[in-house]
């Protein structure tokens, strides 16, 4: 993972390098032509070389990771909706891992859903049950 963020990083700066030349006038024009033909062909290889290792780390694509990143929005938007954000005392904007004032509540609420999980792992009946209400996302109720 490291050498995929370091060929963003390069990534990055080739593109700000290019964007700076190109914001350039200068005289001989060829010069800065040559340059940005360069870096351009520089920029490809990086990418080519990061689309490389995230393929062979079995990284997913940015669809995907967008895809996930939607569905973790719609989870934490759950928790919200069902109250629990409020119940463990969470404010939303503040940083669970970084505010001191968060820390708690956030462990507290990450333990929680250990045990929810736990309860469905070891086969406890709940799901057919939980299930029955199906409200927030149905329009028919």
């Amino acid at each position: 993972m490291d050498k995929i963020h370091a060929l963003e990083k390069r990534i990055q700066t080739l593109r700000e390098k290019r964007e700076q030349i190109q914001t350039q006038q200068t005289l001989p024009l060829t010069v800065p032509t040559k340059t940005l033909k360069r870096l351009s062909q520089q920029i490809t290889k990086a990418e080519e070389q990061r689309y490389r290792r995230m393929h062979r780390l079995e990284i997913t694509s940015p669809t995907a990771r967008k895809a996930r990143t939607r569905s973790l929005i719609q989870i934490g938007s759950l928790c919200d909706s069902a109250g629990v954000l409020k119940s463990f005392g969470i404010i939303l904007g503040k940083d669970l891992q970084k505010d001191p004032e968060m820390q708690e509540p956030a462990a507290a609420l990450f333990k929680g859903l250990l045990v929810l999980n736990e309860m469905v792992e070891e086969g406890e009946d709940h799901l057919p049950l939980w299930t029955q209400s199906r409200g927030w996302w149905n329009s028919e109720n």
